[in-house]
């Protein structure tokens, strides 16, 4: 029995010097021959493993509750179509930058970057604020409830991520007085110079208008002039009071007569002309139920403009830079990551788009 014994342990003592250690995985790019969709997978299905790390289905969808819930919080007036939009948009960049956020944080902690605890309470109310913009006060634990606690990992992750590319990068991301200067007067020249075209668009606007109502056949028109057109007749679409965003517009479909050619009206989406084609029976009351049944169907002649930039303080503008440089950066910094990591994905759902370009292997 003691014999036994004395070899297992020279045996396991063995095995430790020759390295026992944590195998290191392999560089590379491993995609299953299988492909299941996303929506199919179970909660613990593995999508991506970053280096041995794994991003699961649930994993996944919690993050995406946590960005929709902060970016419904951020944009209190949004709709639910608008964060619908937005939560569908992020879904596409989860997986992608989850990949790259686990590379950095690695490359981090090799160079051995730490956050302290003060850092860390700082960097947690930044962002809540600019999140929050005071609205709900400094307890993001109130207004996230059970998402809190990935709300602060999301936050110490890309704190230390920031310190990070800092480290590597610091020279790069220094923001001088003139950079500022020089952005600040492009926005200005760039303003000025879509003030007088939108102008032009105008005046377009308002001479398209004249001659509608002067009897030219506006199906005819939008042929002619709209930027975007039906893909059925003359009809842009069908709505209800919620589904038309801006006020204004809004307003006008539920108010004009029957037939009845607006004035152009300067949205999000451009100068817009419409006739109204049709409205359903009380559209025109008052009471709240006919307001949410009520529908119109409408025309469009859309001319697009030029959106200006918003007047932005210096610290924006500084932000603003700093953005675009740390865009750069990764562009080039996630090549060189991308190459020592092992990258798999072992259902097959694979977003990454070097993945996609490469040949695949089975793990």
């Amino acid at each position: 029995m003691k014999k036994n014994v004395c070899v297992s342990t020279v045996f396991c003592l063995l095995l430790v010097g020759a390295g026992c250690k944590e195998k290191k995985l392999e560089p590379g790019l491993i995609v299953a021959d299988k492909q299941v969709a996303l929506a199919d997978m179970k909660p613990d299905d593995v999508i991506v493993s970053v280096n041995g790390k794994a991003l699961t289905r649930k994993a996944h969808d919690d993050k995406l509750d946590l960005l929709t819930a902060l970016y419904a919080i951020r944009r209190s007036s949004a709709t639910k179509a608008t964060i619908d939009a937005y939560r569908a948009n992020r879904a596409a960049r989860i997986i992608p930058d989850y990949v790259m956020l686990q590379l950095a944080l690695e490359e981090g902690r090799r160079l051995g970057i730490s956050i302290s605890p003060e850092e860390l309470a700082e960097a947690e109310l930044k962002t809540w604020r600019s999140a929050a913009s005071r609205r709900l006060g400094d307890d993001f634990a109130a207004a996230l409830g059970p998402q809190t606690a990935l709300f602060k990992k999301t936050v110490a992750e890309d704190a230390l991520v920031r310190a990070t590319r800092q480290n590597l990068f610091g020279d790069r991301l220094v923001i001088s007085e003139e950079d500022i200067d020089k952005v600040a007067k492009q926005m200005a020249d760039w303003n000025a110079s879509y003030a007088e075209s939108n102008k032009v668009v105008v005046a377009q606007g308002e001479e398209i208008v004249r001659k509608l109502r002067d009897g030219a056949d506006f199906a005819e028109t939008a042929k002619e002039v709209s930027q975007f057109q039906p893909e059925e007749g003359e009809l842009w679409g069908e709505f209800t009071h919620a589904e038309i965003e801006d006020k204004v517009l809004r307003e006008l479909a539920f108010k004009l007569p029957i037939g009845a050619i607006s004035d152009p009206v300067d949205t999000e989406d451009g100068l817009i002309i419409i006739r109204v084609l049709e409205r359903t029976d009380g559209a025109t009351v008052d009471s709240p139920l006919a307001t949410q049944v009520a529908t119109v169907k409408l025309a469009r002649i859309l001319l697009l403009m030029y959106n200006p930039h918003e007047e932005r303080n210096r610290e924006e503008i500084r932000l603003m830079i700093l953005s675009s440089r740390n865009t750069k950066i990764q562009q080039e910094w996630a090549p060189q990551l991308h190459a020592a990591a092992r990258i798999e994905y072992p259902n097959g759902t694979n977003l990454w788009p070097r993945a996609k370009s490469s040949s695949r292997r089975n793990r």
